[in-house]
């Protein structure tokens, strides 16, 4: 079999070449620390980096879900601390204002504080969140949840009951709230919040105190601190599941690095073995090329 000097010269080409892509091939592993650069280097390999990339882009977005809800949670809690905190003053009021030695005068200042508490609670009812979102209005968020006047009465919820909950892992969803009817609403189907102290109040201005109206403060007090404890409740659920989300990514990310990582050291000695292999083909082609018959002459 003949052998022509042009399919010599291709052969040549074609081995340089081939050496050259396989040494940029390893040129581009080492400068992007990957071992998997296309779908066909390691077709399993691949398959496995896409799933364990969408469970880590699930996972990280469950984390964002968490900081938000957290935020939203964080906030009611505090409101929820201003509430019961400014019930346990109504509460304080409450008792010395059913106490015999108060006279009419005492009791008509004891109203002037109790309406000055109504009205601090009408705001904090409406309070908003770093969105302009009213914290208790449900599921209608941005008109406001609550109307009435601390002087005149007439209290209403202009809410609803929703409840958005928000997804926080694979099998998990959490309230980010509390709708107000649930909060400050309606006292063993009795009076609202609102009601109890504005009727406290009237007690105060007609000199007519009713003890029963002490044990009415209480419950409101008591309703609110079962929020708060509830609000508590999902806030450590939520610290806790962001710590079972951050192991899970970290093992993620651990097995992700093990399909994908570059071996360094083994890649520095390919990269050395493939660099002498083209030295050695473009060397035996140019001998190739410069053989001829006339040099046995």
């Amino acid at each position: 079999m003949r052998i022509s000097t042009s399919l010599i010269s291709q052969l040549g080409i074609n081995s340089i070449l081939d050496q050259q892509s396989k040494l940029s091939k390893t040129q581009l592993q080492l400068a992007t620390g990957k071992r998997i650069l296309t779908p066909s280097d390691d077709p399993t390999g691949q398959t496995r980096l896409l799933d364990i990339r969408q469970s880590l882009e699930t996972n990280k977005q469950y984390q964002d879900n968490i900081d938000t809800v957290r935020s939203r949670l964080t906030l009611e809690e505090a409101t929820l601390t201003g509430v019961s905190d400014l019930l346990q003053r109504v509460s304080e009021l409450a008792v010395q204002g059913v106490n015999d030695t108060q006279s009419a005068e005492t009791r008509r200042g004891i109203e002037a504080e109790v309406r000055q508490l109504l009205g601090e609670l009408l705001s904090l009812a409406n309070k908003k969140n770093a969105n302009g979102e009213h914290l208790f209005g449900g599921d209608i968020v941005n008109s406001l949840p609550f109307s009435g006047n601390e002087n005149t009465g007439g209290f209403a919820y202009n809410g609803d009951t929703g409840q958005r909950t928000i997804q926080i892992s694979e099998t998990r969803r959490i309230a980010d709230g509390d709708p107000g009817e649930s909060v400050f609403g309606a006292v063993g189907g009795g009076a609202s919040v609102f009601e109890v102290l504005f009727d406290f109040a009237n007690d105060m201005n007609t000199n007519a105190p009713d003890p029963a109206a002490i044990d009415e403060i209480h419950q409101v007090l008591s309703g609110i601190l079962e929020v708060r404890a509830g609000v508590g409740a999902r806030l450590n659920a939520l610290e806790r599941q962001k710590e079972v989300n951050a192991d899970f990514i970290l093992d993620a990310q651990t097995a992700k690095s093990a399909v994908e990582d570059l071996d360094y050291a083994e890649a520095t000695g390919r990269f050395n073995l493939e660099s002498v292999a083209l030295q050695a083909a473009q060397q035996a082609y140019i001998k190739v090329q410069g053989l001829s018959l006339f040099n046995f002459l």
